[in-house]
């Protein structure tokens, strides 16, 4: 199946999910469907993992997957307000946490990781150096992510935080970006000269060529784990938990490593 028939883009939500609801007694046509349909809800970082095993997932059990995307807090919200779907996966724990102690997601599993960096222009032709303090430096062009929309903004302002600088960096960003597919624009586009993302940007086909990682130390940007479960509201619980064990069995870990998600 092509992408562009698999992909839902989430809007604020705005989004046909919840102009329309779930309930198939409301809207016969949502219970016509010959297979069984999961619906996951996914952090933008990781759609193109998911992707191939949902590909994999439709081959093997004769059901369609259908992945609706956006930043980690815009899909939280969706799932809070929607109350339908079967997977969440955000790009950070911390929102499947939340979800947790709602009881709305349970048969957790852990398969990978996200972890943040510099990034820069390819080459890196204004000899940046990998260290927090140039995110003040008004000679350049800086964008970060939005703490409220994504998890990468709140991984952001995590770190700059404690390192005591968050609000000499907002002072000097040229604008902040929804998630890490703007914070990968802004570098594609030339709107910037130097970013916080996630370093598994870095590997997607599009970015590998236009742009490149300046690590950051583990005391300063620690791994945070990627946690997908089953919501408690999903149709197919049972199907929900096969594609998890796809997910984290070793040909999961294996597409998630190509990534950058598993070392």
């Amino acid at each position: 199946m092509e992408w562009n028939m698999r992909i839902v883009v989430i809007a604020l939500l705005g989004m046909t999910l919840v102009l329309l609801g779930c309930d198939p007694r409301e809207h016969p046509d949502l219970g016509r469907s010959q297979k069984a349909e999961l619906l996951v809800y996914s952090g933008m970082t990781m759609v193109k993992p998911l992707l191939k095993l949902a590909e994999i997932m439709e081959e093997e059990h004769d059901c369609s997957v259908q992945v609706t995307y956006g930043g980690s807090g815009h899909i939280t919200k969706s799932v809070q307000v929607n109350q339908c779907g079967d997977i969440f996966f955000p790009g950070d724990s911390f929102y499947i946490e939340q979800l947790q102690k709602q009881n709305l997601v349970s048969d957790i599993v852990t398969v990978g990781y996200n972890q943040a960096a510099l990034f820069v222009q390819r080459g890196n032709p204004l000899h940046i150096a990998p260290s927090l303090n140039e995110l003040v430096d008004s000679g350049y062009n800086v964008v970060i992510g939005n703490e409220f929309s994504g998890a990468i903004g709140r991984e952001t302002k995590a770190i700059l935080g404690r390192a005591g600088i968050y609000d000499a960096v907002i002072e000097n960003v040229l604008y902040m970006a929804t998630d890490s597919k703007g914070l990968a624009q802004a570098l594609r586009h030339q709107d910037a000269d130097l970013v916080i993302n996630w370093k598994a940007v870095a590997s997607l086909p599009e970015n590998k060529y236009v742009m490149e990682i300046l690590p950051l130390p583990e005391e300063l940007a620690a791994r945070h784990l990627l946690k997908m479960g089953v919501l408690s509201y999903s149709a197919h619980p049972e199907l929900a938990r096969e594609f998890l064990a796809l997910a984290n069995s070793s040909r999961g870990k294996k597409i998630f490593s190509q990534y950058g998600f598993v070392d």
